[in-house]
């Protein structure tokens, strides 16, 4: 009867330790993807944020080719209101087209 009751209790506490040391692993485990997940989180934001500053670089590119044109058709920078908002003052679609393929072809 003891022997019984001996084994029984070091079955208890072989299982015991065993479900210790899964609960252990399950937590290494669980840290070892949340680090992952946040190192992939962090890189996705790098590229997002690298994305981001190239489309701001193309944009200001774009707005700057915008104005020089504009400037161009005025004939002088800034230009009175009046000739600013008359319809020769402004790039026709055919200089915006021919700037988007500008730009296009230098990978901006």
């Amino acid at each position: 009867r003891q022997i019984v009751g001996l084994r029984t209790e070091l079955q208890r506490s072989q299982l015991s330790a065993a479900r210790s040391e899964a609960r252990r692993e399950e937590c290494q485990r669980d840290a070892a993807l949340a680090r992952a997940r946040e190192s992939g989180l962090r890189e996705d934001n790098a590229q997002l944020a690298a994305e981001v500053e190239r489309r701001g670089r193309k944009m200001r590119v774009y707005e700057n080719r915008v104005d020089e044109l504009e400037r161009a058709r005025v004939g002088r920078p800034g230009g009175t209101k009046a000739t600013i908002n008359s319809a020769e003052a402004f790039a026709t679609r055919g200089d915006y087209d021919a700037m988007q393929s500008e730009l296009e072809l230098r990978d901006i």
